[in-house]
């Protein structure tokens, strides 16, 4: 597939941009080009479990897990590990990822086990022996990449993890090449031709305030409408818009209006003076409920 020296040759990238293309034409349905993406690059780099999620906070006492998704796991039980890890967030307990995101500044950062972490610390933490060692599995390359916009603290990253099989050693280095040069052609579909969410499912997903705001704009009102229409202050309204750009993954209030379209008939819009949240289950201390 990749020659001994580590260089990518021309089917190699070949293959890569096959599945970049193959992404894109399953690009309306968020989970189905993520799973296929997953697979293709199990295929690519030989890796045994392939996984991705995105990562919000990192860094901070509020950093989660959310989209998590996963290909290759051979038992339930190995499964059910990686559903136990999302929910215990063990992700903060790991040595390879506390030190992997200290070391992240650019807008793509793509590093295997021996670039992060000593492999003997690794070999004796809790992480490797209870998560790791336990699905049998071993080498690892991370590629995260910083969603929304460069001049925004992004405070979501996509990330790619991809474990080889305990018994296969450690990635070579044309892996690693391979998985930089991939997620970092795939960063341009990213919001335009691959779908980043599920609208109607976020809806139900996001903070109370935050989903008031969303509705609002989807309604069409401005920054003051809303802050009115709330209660609350214009910088608390902006703060918000900006935390749902982030989320959605758009830059303005078109591309938002374009990735929610598929929940715009639920959000009703009605006379004036009329109560336009409560459609959605949406309440404010200025708005009731009608019977």
């Amino acid at each position: 597939m990749l020659d001994k020296a580590g260089h990518l040759r021309l089917r190699d990238l070949r293959e890569a941009f096959r599945l970049i293309g193959e992404c894109r034409e399953l690009g309306r349905d968020q989970k189905e080009w993520r799973l296929h993406m997953l697979e293709g690059l199990r295929r690519m780099t030989g890796a045994r479990v392939a996984l991705y999620l995105h990562l919000h906070d990192p860094g901070s006492g509020e950093e989660s897990i959310t989209e998590p998704l996963d290909a290759g796991f051979l038992e339930p039980s190995h499964r059910a590990l990686w559903a136990q890890y999302q929910r215990e967030n063990a992700h903060r307990d790991d040595p390879f990822h506390r030190r992997y995101y200290d070391g992240f500044h650019g807008p793509l950062h793509t590093r295997a086990l021996a670039g992060v972490v000593n492999q003997l610390e690794w070999r004796r933490s809790r992480h490797y022996n209870e998560y790791i060692r336990a699905c049998d599995l071993d080498d690892r390359i991370t590629s995260s990449l910083r969603l929304g916009r460069a001049r925004l603290p992004a405070r979501e990253i996509q990330v790619i993890v991809l474990h080889r099989s305990a018994g296969d050693g450690p990635y070579p280095l044309r892996a690693l090449r391979l998985v930089r040069v991939f997620h970092r052609e795939l960063a341009g579909l990213l919001g335009r031709h691959l779908s980043m969410t599920t609208p109607d499912v976020e809806l139900g997903r996001l903070p109370g305030q935050l989903r008031q705001v969303l509705v609002c704009l989807l309604q069409g009102d401005a920054e003051k409408e809303i802050a009115y229409r709330l209660g609350i202050s214009r910088h608390t309204v902006n703060r918000h818009v900006q935390r749902l750009y982030r989320r959605l993954g758009v830059h303005s209030r078109g591309e938002l209006t374009f990735r929610c379209r598929d929940i715009l008939p639920l959000v009703a819009t009605e006379s004036a003076g009329g109560d336009k949240l409560a459609t959605v289950g949406v309440y404010s201390n200025r708005v009731t409920r009608r019977s």
